[in-house]
């Protein structure tokens, strides 16, 4: 999990103990790297059934506490989901295809916040 946290040994020998510190930071990115999902950065929403949809892989296990919410440059939601399942087809509620370019993400692992970037490029 991301944060900061203190990892501390203690050696004995005999009458002598010594004990040793160190802070450690762990970022948000680094955390969600340490486990077996995949978040692509680019997708190309353009029917050739390659890279078509955008969504992070091999969350299923966080089916109970997933949330995806994209952005579009202004800050508006294009598209969310509660399912590891779903994903975007760079598409907005009426089905409209957006243009390209950078759209923002909020990735909800339960606490965890995950936010990125991802581009569409048709």
């Amino acid at each position: 999990m991301p944060g900061t946290y203190t990892v501390s040994i203690t050696v004995s020998d005999g009458p002598c103990t010594g004990t040793a510190s160190q802070t450690v930071l762990v970022p948000e990115a680094t955390a969600l790297a340490m486990g077996p999902a995949v978040v692509p950065n680019v997708f190309s929403p353009n029917g050739d059934g390659v890279n078509d949809c955008f969504a992070p892989v091999g969350l299923e296990d966080f089916a109970d506490c997933y949330s995806l919410v994209v952005f579009d440059r202004w800050g508006v939601a294009v598209f969310h989901s509660g399912s590891p399942n779903a994903c975007w087809k760079g598409v907005n509620d009426a089905g409209d295809a957006l243009p390209d370019g950078v759209y923002y993400y909020l990735l909800t692992l339960g606490d965890v916040e995950y936010p990125g970037a991802v581009e569409v490029l048709r």
